[in-house]
Parts: structure tokens; C-alpha cells; sequence
């Protein structure tokens, strides 16, 4: 465990221990970017040397960030910078919390979008930085995030530059393009759009348009010379998109997956979920047990880059196993697959006993069970649980102390604002 000892002792000396995380950046394999919020402040760290991929070595460092934000302070949507600071091998940015939702959220539940606060208030803000020649270069959903009050706020500068005035406001904008940067306010109005549309919609309208180049519900044909790996990734994602086991009556997959350049389309992006779930603890040796697994991606990643001892996932849905079981495949490991209905009045908890579990992830599954104090007694028999709730932390925290677990901590928030649990005994 000493990549989790670092982290914690780095927290530690910043007098932060509880502080819970929000993101590690999916660019990094090395999970050296994360972002932890504390209390009423946000703290950004870049720890040592870093592997991010070659097309992201234009990110901002942090103490050009915190310039950057320094600079824009008289900007109310604009996050205030607290501080920069050096420990040790680790850069650190500290600035104040935004409490808000972020608008691809907003998407996802079917929230009205705020149309005054895209049209009118998000404009002046990108107004207001042109003049103090910044680029925000990243204006993607997910970092414009909405306040209770209906307050808009622009967040993540780690793209961010300076340039002159008339090129920021162009950029900005999205009338001028520059080399790696395509993230404007237009581009951010098409990806709302598109994902307020929804991918079945969205496939209907390239078609309408003459744009349609897909041979099923968005995946792309496979290259000619395609290797054994992505064609068995290629009949998952088929079988995943005919499957009820996402959004029933859509074609699509849960997640999407990028291999060997080669990009699978799902509902959220697999690379975002995996960078947190890897650094929650030390899995190596470890026997997992993973409950509602849908195609597998957790267990056969644990697998393949954590070098777990073995892993028992489960489903109810016959077909999204028979996915997962490609995917297996195409990375190479051998998880045990079990078709099993939590709901089901016969014992399946005899059929997972036997595993003898050292870790079990309950990730978004206790809420779609009918008789969930039968699946809490089963977690409460079990040593360590990672757990996904729908609730707040505390109504999640009391039902674990309920069933015996008297160590219990918010270890994150998932990419959809969810509360991510480590329970132990």
C-alpha cells in the first residue's frame, strides 16, 4: 500500500485527513493528478513526476493555475485562489469549494438547463476573461457548474493561457482554433445539445444529416487489420448496446472504453470511473467479490493492472455476462462469472459465501434491490466493503454501523456526485 501511505501522509501534513476525493485525472496511468475537497476549500496536487499521455503535456502547471485564477479575482464566477505551495515532491493548489452542480449532470438527471446563465451570463464571464487575455480552453459540461441560487461558475483553468485580447475573445468564442484546442462556447453548446438528445436521438439525426458512419448504435467499424483484442471488445459493446442491462429501449453500453485508439461509445467514459476506483486501496493478492458488474470492466481491470488474486462478479443480466465474458477475453484474465438476482427468495448468499471475499464492491446496486435489508445483512458478514449509495453519507454511514462495521469513511465522490465508502470491521 504505499502509494495510499503517501497520499495519506501528504493530506496529513496539510492538516486535511478527512479530506475526501473528488477526481484523479484519467490522463495519468500514474494517478499523480487528484483534486480532494476539504471542509470549504479545494486542493489540487500534482505529486512528483508524472506519465501523463504525450497529447496532455500542454496542462498548465499548478502555479501557473493559481497565476491564472489570481489574476481573474475580481471575476465572481471564477473560482477565489487561496494558495500555492510546495511539500516535498508535491505541488499544491489550494483555492476556495464551489457547492454547485455541474451542467453535465444537470443533463443526465434531465434537469431544465439554465438557458440565461449559458446565454447571457456565461458569455459576459468569457468576456471578462478575454479582456484579461485568457483562454479558458476547456469549456466542456462538466466544468460550468450552477449554484442553488442560480449563480453560474467556471471552473478547472488547468488549460488555461494567456494571449492577446482579440484572440482570447476569438477562442474563447469559438471563431479561431488553435492547434490542440477545440473546447469554445460553441462546442459547448453542441455537446449539450448532444447529450441532452441522448445517443438514440443523436444517431438519428446524423442519419438525417447524412452523417451517420456507424454499422451499430454508434460503434464504428472495426479496422480490417484489427487485432483479436478490439474484435472481442467489438462483440462486448454489441452485446452490451442489445442488452436491458443500461437504459432499457437505448442502445447503448454503460461505459465507454478507448483501446489501442480505438474508442468504444457508452454513457460515461470508463477511464474517469477506473481512475478513482484503482486508488481507493491496495488490491494485489486480494480476492474481490464484485456485486452488479454489468460488463466486467472493474473486476478484469483489477486483474489485469492491480494484480488481484481473483475476482467473482456477478449480474442478473444473462446477456451483459456474456459480455463481460468477451471482455475478459480480450484482456486476457479469467474472473468467475455467476448469474445472480439479489431479489431471488432462494439463498444465493450460500452461492458467494464459498468465495471467501477480501474485498466486495456494492457500487450502485443497493438501491435497485427490493429487499435491501437482506443484502446489508450479507455485507455486513463480509470484511471490507466498497460501497456506491444514491443517499447522503450519513443515511449510507448508519445503515453499515447497523450491520456491524465501525470503520467507516467517505473515501470519494463518484464521477455522478455519489458518495464513494470504505467500510471495515
Amino acid at each position: 500500500m504505499p502509494h495510499v501511505r503517501k497520499w495519506e501522509s501528504l493530506l496529513a501534513s496539510l492538516g486535511a485527513e478527512d479530506a475526501v476525493l473528488l477526481s484523479v485525472s484519467p490522463f495519468d496511468p500514474g494517478g499523480n493528478h487528484r483534486v480532494y475537497r476539504h471542509r470549504d476549500k479545494i486542493i489540487k496536487v500534482v505529486m512528483g513526476h508524472t506519465d501523463e499521455c504525450d497529447d496532455r503535456k500542454w496542462r498548465r502547471t499548478l502555479e501557473e493555475e493559481f497565476s491564472l485564477l489570481d489574476a481573474s479575482r475580481d471575476i465572481a464566477a471564477v473560482p477565489e485562489p487561496i494558495a500555492f505551495k510546495k511539500n516535498g515532491a508535491a505541488e499544491i493548489l489550494v483555492q476556495r469549494y464551489v457547492d454547485g452542480e455541474d451542467i453535465s449532470s444537470m443533463i443526465e438527471r434531465r434537469r431544465a438547463l439554465p438557458l440565461k446563465l449559458l446565454l447571457l451570463d456565461l458569455p459576459l464571464v468569457l468576456f471578462r476573461l478575454s479582456a484579461k487575455r485568457i483562454c479558458h480552453n476547456d469549456l466542456v459540461p462538466r466544468n460550468i457548474l450552477v449554484s442553488e441560487p442560480g449563480t453560474l461558475y467556471l471552473i478547472d483553468f488547468d488549460q488555461a493561457e494567456q494571449t492577446s485580447v482579440i484572440e482570447a475573445l476569438l477562442r474563447n468564442i469559438g471563431l479561431l482554433k488553435r492547434g490542440h484546442v477545440n473546447n469554445s462556447l460553441f462546442t459547448l453548446f453542441r455537446s449539450a445539445a448532444k447529450a441532452r438528445l441522448g445517443p438514440t436521438r443523436t444517431n438519428q439525426l446524423r442519419r438525417l444529416l447524412g452523417r451517420g458512419n456507424s454499422s451499430h448504435a454508434g460503434i464504428p467499424p472495426l479496422p480490417p487489420d484489427s487485432s483479436p483484442r478490439l474484435q472481442q471488445l467489438n462483440e462486448a459493446w454489441h452485446i452490451a448496446q442489445d442488452s436491458h442491462a443500461s437504459s432499457p429501449g437505448v442502445p447503448v453500453a454503460y461505459y465507454s472504453l478507448t483501446v489501442d485508439n480505438f474508442g468504444f461509445p457508452g454513457e460515461r467514459p470508463w477511464s474517469e470511473r477506473w481512475a478513482v476506483l484503482r486508488t481507493l486501496t491496495d488490491y494485489e493478492g486480494k480476492r474481490i467479490l464484485e456485486l452488479g458488474c454489468n460488463m466486467g470492466l472493474l473486476s478484469c481491470f483489477l486483474l489485469s493492472e492491480e494484480r488481484a488474486a481473483a475476482a467473482l462478479a456477478i449480474d442478473v443480466d444473462a446477456e451483459i455476462l456474456r459480455a463481460a465474458g468477451h471482455v475478459a477475453d480480450a484482456f486476457g484474465v479469467r474472473p468467475t462469472y455467476l448469474q445472480v438476482d439479489l431479489d431471488d427468495p432462494e439463498p444465493w448468499e450460500s452461492r458467494l459465501r464459498p468465495f471467501s471475499a477480501d474485498i466486495v464492491f456494492a457500487l450502485n446496486v443497493l438501491n435497485w434491490v427490493k429487499n435491501r435489508d437482506r443484502l446489508l445483512h450479507f455485507l455486513g458478514e463480509c470484511r471490507q466493503v466498497i460501497f456506491e449509495g444514491h443517499e447522503p453519507f450519513d443515511v449510507e454511514k448508519a445503515r453499515f454501523e447497523a450491520v456491524g462495521f465501525s470503520n467507516i469513511r467517505l473515501a470519494a465522490m463518484t464521477e455522478r456526485r455519489r458518495p464513494l465508502m470504505i467500510c471495515q470491521k
